[in-house]
């Protein structure tokens, strides 16, 4: 099957979307607020284990 016009022109495109959603395996909703009250918590006692899955890890 061929597919005529093939440009990408006027389709939506991804700007921004790192850090934009939870890790693999984050437990689900709770887990992902969980998450997100440890890696914004620099007192939290697993913030230094948690921190590197957070935005811009790799």
């Amino acid at each position: 099957m061929a597919l005529d016009n093939t440009t990408t022109e006027e389709l939506p495109l991804l700007l921004e979307a790192a850090g934009r959603c939870p890790p693999e395996d984050i437990g689900g909703a709770p887990g992902y607020a969980a998450y997100l009250d440890c890696i914004g918590d620099p007192a939290h006692p697993e913030h230094e284990q948690t921190a590197p899955l957070g935005p811009g890890a790799v």
